[in-house]
């Protein structure tokens, strides 16, 4: 199997060793494309997933707790790229599969329900994806606690969610929440954290403290830039918010 991405030596000789079908060397093509995903490179994430879901198909059943976790990842490489109708038929694949093989209450139901929440909402469908967002928080919640990664996750879409539809009150305090979890959990710098206080500046400056939104942005732009690869798209998402901020701020001061 060849991805088109360089693996490392590591993985060449891996490749060399077991060959591109063997189990052991999917799985590391597998968690490679995690790494890429975090990494911002979701084409390149999305063409390992496929191959190894390519290979996978080949030697085995297609539903099994492998290949649903690759196709699920595959969806959120699909959705990241924006494109949510079809990360939207993917999920629904894997949640049929997922509830067949594993029952309505497995960890990883409620991982596919947030996820399809999420590229729900992407696509302006809010109400549908609030209920599919609460249902896979409550689940997790019970089942791993309030403060796990899990729950933080749902509960971070589920702010973005609720903020979608003008509750920019509410939306705040869930990202405050989250964002004290994860920081506690996780340090400052972790993606998951600022991708929470990139949440938390929109949500303020949507409830107009812009000046106050503004200052968050210019740290978090500074943080992303320290910590992630120059190319990475949140340093250029943050870029484009802080400008945004900016320019209404010196709008709303030109008007008084």
């Amino acid at each position: 199997m060849s991805t088109g991405v360089h693996h490392g030596g590591g993985d060449a000789d891996q490749e060399e060793i077991l060959g591109t079908g063997h189990p052991d060397y999917l799985t590391t093509s597998d968690q490679l494309g995690q790494m890429i995903l975090y990494q911002g490179r979701y084409a390149d994430a999305e063409r390992i997933w496929r191959q190894v879901l390519s290979s996978r198909r080949q030697n085995g059943d297609d539903d099994h707790p492998d290949n649903l976790r690759t196709r699920h990842n595959l969806a959120r490489a699909v959705g990241a790229q924006r494109r949510y109708a079809e990360a939207e038929r993917l999920l629904r694949q894997v949640l049929v599969s997922r509830q067949r093989i594993l029952g309505d209450r497995h960890p990883e139901i409620l991982e596919t329900l947030g996820s399809l929440a999420a590229v729900t909402a992407r696509q302006q469908r809010y109400d549908g994806a609030e209920q599919l967002c609460r249902q896979a928080l409550f689940g997790s919640q019970q089942i791993f606690g309030m403060t796990h990664p899990s729950a933080l996750k749902i509960q971070h879409d589920l702010g973005w969610i609720v903020g979608r539809q003008g509750r920019y009150k509410e939306a705040e305090q869930i990202f405050r929440e989250v964002l004290n979890s994860r920081q506690h959990l996780f340090g400052p710098d972790h993606p998951a954290t600022l991708n929470t206080r990139h949440r938390l500046a929109q949500t303020i400056a949507s409830r107009g403290r812009l000046a106050e939104a503004e200052e968050m942005l210019r740290q978090l732009l500074a943080d992303r830039r320290r910590i992630l690869e120059k190319n990475h798209p949140d340093i250029g998402i943050t870029d484009r918010d802080l400008t945004d901020v900016i320019s209404k701020k010196n709008q709303t001061l030109s008007q008084r």
